[in-house]
C-alpha cells in the first residue's frame, strides 16, 4: 500500500510540477531521482493525463506503468485455491499437506508453475482472505465465557506430584478473568469451579458460554442437551448455559484468548518456577496473579478490566442467591416405599408420607441429600454415613406414627419427672428390661401407667410407685392391684393396738413349746 501511494504521488508531481527537477521531486517524496527519471520518461511516452491516472485502481495503475513486468507475472498459472479450501475443510488426519499439492500442481504445470515460495504465498494470501470474523459487542452482565487451559501445573504431596486442571472464565463486556485449579475434568469439577467464579465476580451473568465438553453436555448440536448437573446449576442461579457450534472454537473465542492470555502469563512461570505442596496453595498464588492481570491497562488503552468491571459490569449482574449451587454426585428416580423411607449410600431417609408409592427425583451432593416431587423440594437432609441407621424427620410422618414413635425413654421418663421422683425411678425400673429405648413392649407398659395415673391422680399414683419400690413390685398390673387395694394406706398405720385382748405370735409360741 505504501508503494502504491507513493506511486501515484510521484506522478502527480511529475504531472503537475513538470518543471521541476527529478532532484527537486524526488526531495519532495522522499524518493530518488534515479526512481523520478525513469517515472518521467513513462509520463512523457504514455498519452495520460492525471485525472485519468486517479480514475484507476491499483492493479491497473501498475499495469498503464509497468506493462512488461506485469504482464511477466501473469504468464504463471495460479494454483488451485479451491482444490486448497476443500483440502482445509477435511479432518487433518485425511488432508493433503500444503507440500504434497505443491509437487501435484508442479508436477502439472512445469515451467509455468509459480516456485513454492510463492505458491505457498499465494495459498496463504487465499486464505487469509477468506477468513471473516464478525466483531461481537457484549453488553455488561450478558455473557461469561469458561474453558479448561490444556497445560495442568502440579503440587507435591507426600513425596508425588498431584496434577491438577486449570478452569477460566472471562467476562464478555470487561474480559475480567478468572482461573481455578480443579482436581480433574469431571462434570462435578466445572460446576464447583463456575460457582467460584461467579462468587469472585459477586453477580451471575445471563450467559454462561462453554464449548462441546462431554462433562457438561450430552448431546451437542446448535441447543445442545445439556447434562443434569449443567441443568441444575442453571436452574440454580436463573442463567442460561449456552454452547458453541459444533468445530467452532471461534463462538469461545474469549475464553481461548483467557486461556492464552493466563497461560503465557501465569501458568507456564509458575510450573517452572513455583513448587506448591496443596491445592490451596496452587489456588491463591493463582487469584493473586490473575488479580495483577486484571489491573494491567489494555493495549492502546488507558484502562484495566478491573476499572472496566468496577465502573459498568459490577452492577450489572444479577443477585447471588442465598445458597451457592452444589454439584450433584447422585441423581435418580426411585419410588418411595410404603415406609416412606429412602435408601441412599446404606443410610435410610424419610420423605414426607403422604409422597408413599409416588416418584421423587433423588439428588445427592457430597454432604447432603435433596429429593424432589414435580419440580419442588420437599426434603433436604445432611447425609449420614451410618450403615443401616435412618434419619427421620418429625414433619414428615404420619400423626398416628409420629404418636407412636414418641412413646419412648426420654418422653416417658420426662413425664414421670414432672410427677415425683418415685414415679420417674418406677418408669425407668421398667426399661431395665430392654437396651432399647423404643422398646414397643415397654412402651406399652409407660402407657399404661400413664391411663392408672389419669384415673387415680398424681398424688395416689405417686405414693403406689413409693410403694411399690419399697416391696419389689414392678409391673403396672401390680401396681394397679396396689392402687385398688390403697395398700400404701395401711403401710401408714401401727400395727400394734393397746389393749389385752389381743395375743401376739409370742403368746402362741410359748403354748407351742409348752
Amino acid at each position: 500500500m505504501k508503494a502504491v501511494n507513493t506511486l501515484r504521488e510521484n506522478l502527480r508531481l511529475l504531472c503537475c510540477f513538470g518543471i521541476y527537477s527529478n532532484r527537486q521531486i524526488a526531495r519532495l517524496n522522499n524518493s530518488s531521482h534515479q526512481i523520478i527519471g525513469r517515472l518521467r520518461k513513462k509520463v512523457l511516452q504514455l498519452p495520460i493525463t492525471y485525472k485519468e491516472i486517479e480514475k484507476l485502481n491499483d492493479d491497473e495503475l501498475f499495469q498503464a506503468i509497468y506493462p512488461k513486468k506485469y504482464a511477466q507475472q501473469y504468464d504463471k498459472i495460479l494454483p488451485d485455491f479451491e482444490a486448497h479450501h476443500k483440502e482445509r475443510l477435511k479432518k487433518t488426519k485425511y488432508r493433503k499437506s500444503c507440500t504434497v499439492q505443491f509437487l501435484e500442481y508442479k508436477a502439472k504445470y512445469g515451467d509455468k508453475a509459480y516456485g513454492k515460495t510463492r505458491y505457498f504465498e499465494l495459498v496463504r494470501d487465499d486464505n487469509r482472505n477468506r477468513r471473516a470474523v464478525m466483531k461481537q459487542q457484549y453488553l455488561p452482565g450478558e455473557v461469561m465465557f469458561i474453558d479448561y487451559a490444556g497445560m495442568k501445573v502440579h503440587y507435591q504431596a507426600r513425596g508425588k506430584e498431584i496434577a491438577l486442571s486449570i478452569f477460566v472464565a472471562c467476562l464478555g463486556y470487561s474480559k475480567k478473568l478468572f482461573a481455578f485449579a480443579t482436581s480433574d475434568m469431571t462434570s462435578k469439577s466445572w460446576v464447583y469451579a463456575l460457582t467460584k467464579a461467579i462468587g469472585y465476580y459477586g453477580g451471575v451473568p445471563e450467559v454462561v458460554q462453554f464449548d462441546n465438553a462431554k462433562a457438561m453436555v450430552t448431546k451437542s448440536g446448535r441447543l445442545a442437551n445439556l447434562n443434569d448437573n449443567a441443568k441444575a446449576f442453571a436452574s440454580h442461579y436463573g442463567c442460561i448455559c449456552d454452547t458453541s457450534r459444533v468445530a467452532t472454537p471461534t463462538d469461545n473465542g474469549n475464553a481461548e484468548a483467557a486461556v492464552k492470555f493466563i497461560t503465557q502469563r501465569v501458568l507456564v512461570p509458575m510450573k517452572n518456577d513455583v513448587t506448591f505442596f496443596s491445592a490451596f496453595e496452587v489456588n491463591a498464588y493463582l487469584i493473586q496473579e490473575v488479580d495483577k492481570l486484571n489491573k494491567l491497562l489494555f493495549q492502546k488503552f488507558t484502562f484495566s478490566r478491573n476499572d472496566l468491571f468496577d465502573r459498568d459490569e459490577k452492577k450489572a449482574l444479577n443477585q447471588l442467591p442465598a445458597q451457592p449451587y452444589k454439584a450433584m454426585n447422585v441423581q435418580r428416580v426411585v419410588t418411595v416405599p410404603v415406609d416412606y423411607m429412602i435408601l441412599h449410600d446404606g443410610h435410610y431417609y424419610s420423605v414426607p408420607y403422604y409422597l408413599r408409592n409416588n416418584r421423587v427425583l433423588v439428588q445427592a451432593t457430597d454432604n447432603e441429600l435433596i429429593v424432589r416431587y414435580q419440580n419442588k423440594e420437599v426434603a433436604r437432609h445432611i447425609i449420614n454415613e451410618v450403615e443401616r441407621g435412618e434419619t427421620r424427620l418429625v414433619e414428615h410422618m404420619k400423626s398416628s406414627h409420629l404418636a407412636e414413635s414418641r412413646k419412648n425413654k426420654d418422653v416417658f421418663l420426662s413425664w414421670a419427672h414432672g410427677i415425683s421422683s418415685d414415679a420417674e425411678r418406677f418408669v425407668e425400673q421398667q426399661y431395665e428390661f430392654t437396651k432399647n429405648p423404643q422398646s414397643r413392649a415397654v412402651g406399652k407398659r409407660c402407657s399404661a401407667l400413664q391411663k392408672l395415673c389419669d384415673t387415680c391422680g398424681e398424688e395416689v399414683f405417686s405414693s403406689a410407685c413409693h410403694y411399690a419400690l419399697t416391696h419389689n413390685i414392678t409391673t403396672p398390673t401390680d401396681l394397679a392391684l396396689v392402687i385398688r387395694a390403697k395398700a400404701f394406706d395401711t403401710t401408714s398405720e401401727s400395727n400394734s393396738v393397746g389393749h389385752s385382748n389381743i395375743r401376739g405370735k409370742d403368746y402362741f409360741e410359748e403354748r407351742h413349746h409348752g
